[in-house]
């Protein structure tokens, strides 16, 4: 496969569904025409989109097609999380021919094994990886802590696999760790102690002492926190001690959070974003005029809609850049 050169600069590839030579021929024809047509944003919005959704499949010709489309386009992010039979061998054949890449999403693939994440020990440039929890043993994040540029790692429950906190440790060069969708339960976050780094984290629907978050005092960095279920008051309280420095701070739809402690929120020195469901904020809505003269600075969001990984590896990989 030769990429058209109008498609360098690609930054997001997704490998999904079954695609033949020819379909991925007259998809790359759509690009050149959109291209001369003089709508550059047309181009790279239905690139990131859609037109780039490739095959990796059984098929033996969607086999060797695939990874050469990556060798060819070197995009930045590569989404394989529908990519099927993918095996350890075909893995490795991505990672030998995507240099470029920044930011892979393996999702569940049952052919995949922990042991294959060695094959991605190449990728120096490597910053984001979003993986399934059946692929997060202790040995395959061992290998992964071999690799120098990995500093983001976000983690979804797949089954009853449970996400081995005593290995996430072991990633001290982690400034982003997601932990949304696990709905792990852990005796303590003693864990994330080592992660000095750590400048984002994301604990929505883990299950932990909610006592436990004053250990977030040993996290200097940490700028962004979305919190798990439950969290209201008390825990406002105990993170104005351990963590006055947030900048972000999210409460899920099941919070307690109280109108007075919607005020106390406000007293964050450096708080820029408050992340709060709808229904939640319209619950304390006699209390949003005080917040808001007490901290005009916040912008209160609703919690971002669920991303599909190639929007979330998409913002993430720009964001990083």
């Amino acid at each position: 496969f030769r990429a058209p050169p109008l498609l360098a600069g690609l930054t997001v590839l997704a490998l999904e569904g079954e695609v033949t030579r020819a379909r991925l021929d007259a998809r790359a024809a759509a690009l050149v025409e959109l291209a001369r047509a003089a709508r550059p944003a047309e181009v790279e919005a239905q690139t990131r989109a859609t037109v780039n959704r490739l095959a990796q499949s059984t098929n033996r010709v969607q086999q060797r097609v695939a990874p050469s489309v990556v060798g060819a386009l070197q995009p930045r992010a590569l989404d394989l999380r529908h990519a099927r039979a993918l095996d350890g061998e075909q893995l490795a054949r991505f990672v030998a021919r995507g240099a470029s890449l920044r930011a892979l999403h393996l999702g569940y693939n049952p052919s995949l094994r922990p042991a294959d994440l060695a094959s991605l020990r190449p990728l120096r440039a490597l910053t984001h990886l979003s993986l399934d929890t059946p692929l997060a043993t202790r040995a395959s994040l061992d290998h992964l802590a071999q690799l120098e540029g990995l500093r983001s790692l976000s983690l979804a429950e797949r089954g009853r696999a449970a996400v081995p906190a005593a290995a996430i440790a072991t990633l001290g060069r982690l400034r982003a760790l997601d932990l949304h969708h696990t709905n792990s339960a852990y005796p303590d976050l003693a864990f994330l102690e080592s992660l000095t780094a750590l400048e984002e984290l994301d604990l929505r629907d883990t299950r932990f002492p909610l006592s436990e978050l004053k250990r977030l005092a040993r996290l200097p960095q940490l700028r962004s926190l979305a919190l798990p279920d439950r969290a209201g008051d008390a825990e406002v309280e105990l993170l104005l001690a351990a963590a006055p420095g947030l900048t972000q701070l999210g409460f899920t739809r099941r919070s307690s959070l109280s109108a007075e402690g919607l005020l106390r929120v406000a007293s964050f020195p450096r708080l820029r974003r408050l992340s709060l469901d709808r229904a939640r904020a319209e619950q304390l809505s006699a209390a949003w005029d005080d917040f808001a003269a007490a901290a005009p600075e916040v912008e209160v969001v609703e919690p971002a809609a669920y991303e599909s990984a190639l929007e979330m590896i998409s913002r993430e990989t720009s964001e990083r850049r």
